[in-house]
């Protein structure tokens, strides 16, 4: 008897081609199941005309929140109409919370800003903020961007500065530009500070001395500045400009203008009548110049020198100087 084999046909086949397309239309639907969970996995988040990697426009209004190219963030705030307002902004669920600058100007808080209205996450590379009306500022309210802070920009006229009694707490902060109603200048210390910009809105005292070792300009015009004490500038070794034009000086402790960096001081537009004897030394190298020229106190009349001729002429005071500092 003869035996014949059937050969099997199922009644379907799934071609290499169908299996493969099988598996990624179930790719896709896992990747559509997270989406519902991370926002920023659906293809809508991405076509949408909004401004990722920031929030929705509607939810931070009257803020504005942006990228530039290189994925650096900025929020700008303006014309707030309360503290509750700027408070709520915060409160918005933000994807990133790394900034580049935070700007809020021209709004009316009339609140004391501290860094509860910043919730844990946020961090400020450069801050700016005037014409507020805030009623105070913690000094602590950006100790939490200790680590990325190298600018900041503040004027309202509050009762403290928006800085740390130990500015040593901020490492990163290369320049500052602050206006409040202070009477008295902090005798900070700072190993990284190289500009700064104070004006205080009452008569002001100067800390004696200012330890910032890496100073290169300081600017306390219209300041309210009533005297600057002997040594003021010895913790600032490389200071290069000093500002202190239109306040209230009348004249300086002899050891007040003590300096060993300096290329340019303005002193004009004070009530100043006489200035301190300079004895002749290293320590005038500042005031001399490259020459009669460059003085930084060329305008200024009664500086005296207890090794000028009365001459005028220092270039033989400046050669000795050259050979000798």
């Amino acid at each position: 008897m003869v035996h014949t084999k059937l050969k099997y046909t199922p009644y379907f086949s799934i071609s290499s081609f169908t299996f493969i397309m099988i598996r990624l239309m179930l790719l896709v639907c896992v990747l559509v199941s997270f989406a519902a969970a991370i926002p920023w996995l659906s293809p809508a988040y991405w076509l949408s005309p909004r401004a990722w990697p920031c929030p929705e426009d509607a939810a931070i209004a009257p803020c504005t929140c942006y990228a530039d190219d290189d994925l650096n963030l900025f929020m700008d705030c303006q014309n707030l109409d309360s503290f509750q307002q700027l408070v709520d902004i915060f409160q918005v669920d933000f994807p990133f919370k790394k900034f580049g600058r935070l700007q809020i100007s021209n709004s009316d808080l009339r609140d004391t800003l501290t860094a509860a209205v910043f919730p844990d996450g946020f961090m400020f590379r450069e801050v700016i903020m005037f014409s507020n009306n805030f009623l105070d500022v913690d000094p602590d309210t950006f100790l939490p961007s200790k680590t990325e802070l190298t600018f900041m920009e503040f004027s309202d006229p509050t009762p403290n500065f928006p800085l740390p009694a130990e500015l040593t707490q901020l490492p990163e902060l290369r320049e500052a530009v602050l206006s409040v109603n202070c009477s008295e200048i902090p005798a900070w210390a700072s190993d990284s500070l190289v500009t700064l910009t104070i004006r205080c809105l009452q008569d002001t005292e100067f800390p004696s001395p200012l330890n910032l070792s890496h100073l290169s300009a300081l600017h306390l015009h219209h300041t309210n500045l009533l005297g600057v004490p002997v040594n003021s500038f010895v913790g600032s070794p490389g200071l290069q400009t000093l500002s202190l034009n239109n306040d209230q000086l009348a004249s300086f402790d002899d050891g007040a203008l003590s300096f060993t960096a300096l290329h340019q001081l303005d002193i004009s537009s004070n009530a100043l009548t006489t200035m301190p004897q300079l004895t002749c030394g290293c320590e005038i190298q500042w005031l001399l110049g490259e020459d009669d020229a460059t003085m930084p106190l060329i305008g200024i009349q009664n500086v005296t020198l207890v090794c000028d001729d009365g001459s005028g002429k220092f270039d033989d005071i400046r050669n000795v100087l050259d050979q000798l500092c």
